[in-house]
């Protein structure tokens, strides 16, 4: 079994088929049991996620409801006992199934530290594969309560943070066209993240798109001004001096237009697009206990 929480909604698979959860309250309480898998979720607490300010009038009996249609759901996908009945409330074993954001988690740790050891290449093989886990916002298409915001708000982090590791590495690799298409929706959507601001300045400078570089840099200057009153920082403000008076060298064009890098490796497919809480602490800790 496998469950996914860094989708737009919450899934379970087993042998290449779909558990079907199709209302907004059956994503949420699997969404909410699976970020505190193996705790507790009180009976309060998913009563908030489902119907935060406005429960029905039998909200026990219609939470009973649900939690035996999730159990439905995945009795048919052979978790006959997955989900358990406490005292104060739900919990879902996972046991041995799979859940993404762990292997998202493990290939971010693993990818940090073959940063620090300037494995490049190796970043963006591992960085590839936590990207793949998580395409967009997680969680985007499911409006649930304090505990699925947080776990999604602390994902899309994780993401980002796989977006500036790969651009990292592939501009050491000096493979400026995959900075520079994965990065170009990035910064759109994050416009005031002056990191991938200079990474995608630097990755278009280096192929010889210096108007375009200085663009990026307008446009984040005017979305923090018109956002917070403030100005970039200084080393963006040093990079875009760079850029506008030639002190920053870009790549050589290369005197052959072939499909091979100046450093003699093929030309790999650009990193895909993807690029809070007690709730995500436990994740760090790589810990199932409670927090």
């Amino acid at each position: 079994m496998r469950y996914e929480v860094l989708g737009p909604s919450p899934l379970v698979r087993a042998h290449g088929v779909v558990g079907a959860l199709p209302t907004r309250k059956a994503q949420v309480l699997l969404a909410a049991l699976l970020i505190r898998h193996d705790q507790v979720v009180s009976t309060d607490e998913l009563i908030t996620e489902i119907w935060g300010g406005s429960p029905p009038r039998r909200v026990t009996a219609a939470l009973h409801v649900h939690v035996s249609r999730l159990r439905k759901v995945l009795a048919d996908l052979g978790a006959d006992n997955a989900v358990v009945t406490r005292n104060t409330g739900y919990l879902l074993a996972l046991g041995d199934d799979e859940l993404d954001v762990l292997e998202l988690l493990g290939l971010l740790d693993r990818a940090r530290a073959l940063a620090r050891a300037d494995a490049h290449e190796d970043v963006v093989g591992h960085v590839g594969r936590a990207l793949a886990l998580c395409p967009g916002q997680p969680l985007g298409e499911v409006s649930g309560g304090p505990v699925v915001t947080r776990f999604a708000d602390w994902a899309e982090t994780l993401r980002l943070e796989c977006v500036g590791l790969a651009a990292t590495a592939n501009l050491a690799l000096h493979r400026n066209d995959e900075v520079i298409c994965a990065l170009h929706p990035v910064v759109a959507e994050n416009p005031m993240h002056e990191a991938f601001a200079a990474q995608l300045m630097r990755a278009l400078h280096r192929a010889h798109r210096r108007a375009e570089a200085l663009k990026v840099y307008e446009r984040t200057r005017a979305a923090l001004w018109a956002e917070m009153r403030l100005q970039p920082c200084w080393s963006l403000r040093e990079l875009r001096d760079a850029i506008q008076h030639a002190r920053l060298d870009p790549d050589p064009v290369p005197a052959d237009p072939d499909p091979a890098y100046g450093d003699g490796q093929p030309r790999s497919s650009p990193a895909p697009y993807a690029a809070t809480s007690s709730d995500c602490s436990r994740f760090n800790r790589g810990s199932h206990a409670d927090s």
